[in-house]
């Protein structure tokens, strides 16, 4: 089990990056200008603004003692065994995101095909484009 009371998500997310080559790190990055400890603030009101609502973040179970069935491996493992999880605080929107309206910042953005209209959920989105989509 985790030890929660010492969990940091800025640490931990400091650690995984380490590891990744400069490509994958570019995906976490986030808009220049909102670097710093004092952006804060100004992220936080942009992101109410936009309907996002804050999760105070806590334990979660994630997973379960038995693999459902699964005609390629025949269970899933890669959901087992149920586990306790400490998730941080986050935002998240109320709704979700179009495909439309995402083209609006990303001009160069490629929909899918089990997402194509104009009012489906925009899909293949990297972390990074995320945040500077929503901020």
């Amino acid at each position: 089990m985790l030890d929660h009371s010492t969990l940091q998500y800025e640490q931990l997310l400091s650690d995984v990056t380490q590891t990744l080559s400069e490509k994958e790190r570019a995906l976490f990055d986030l808009p220049r200008r909102l670097m710093g400890p004092e952006s804060v603030n100004e992220i936080r009101e942009i992101l109410t603004n936009m309907g996002f609502v804050r999760f105070e973040g806590g334990p979660v179970l994630m997973g379960i003692n038995d693999g459902l069935p699964c005609s390629i491996e025949g269970t899933r493992l890669n959901e087992t065994p149920a586990r306790e999880l400490y998730v941080p605080p986050f935002y998240v929107s109320k709704y979700t995101v179009s495909n439309l309206e995402y083209e609006q910042f990303d001009k160069r953005h490629s929909r899918t095909n089990t997402s194509s209209g104009d009012k489906n959920p925009v899909t293949c989105v990297t972390y990074g484009k995320a945040v500077g989509y929503a901020l």
